[in-house]
């Protein structure tokens, strides 16, 4: 199995050499979900790793990370507010009373 090393050696400084994740796949001859889970791990270890539509890269901006934490956070609330739709929904089937989800009545 490759290292996070691997990952951070096949992963371009700076947005504008940002690789897709098939690339980075193809590059280090693993499967793309094995690459996902090493990226989130490293992510997860502090290293600097930025994506967005354009492909992975590694950030040394500041800017950039600060642009990036505001997108995925946005992007996190919105599914949390899906999330609670959903489970609103859940709470009571026709017929049936209420259903204990995830610890939530």
């Amino acid at each position: 199995m490759k290292t996070h090393n691997n990952i951070m050696e096949s992963i371009p400084i700076g947005r504008e050499n940002a690789m897709h994740l098939e690339e980075i796949s193809e590059k280090l001859n693993m499967n793309p979900n094995s690459v996902k889970k090493q990226i989130r791990e490293a992510r997860e270890n502090g290293m600097l790793i930025l994506s967005s539509k354009c492909g992975y890269w590694y950030s040394e901006d500041v800017n950039e990370r600060a642009t990036f934490v505001d997108r995925i956070e946005k992007n996190a609330r919105a599914r949390l507010k899906t999330i609670k739709a959903i489970k609103r929904s859940l709470k009571t089937i026709k017929g049936q009373g209420e259903l204990e989800i995830g610890g939530e009545k």
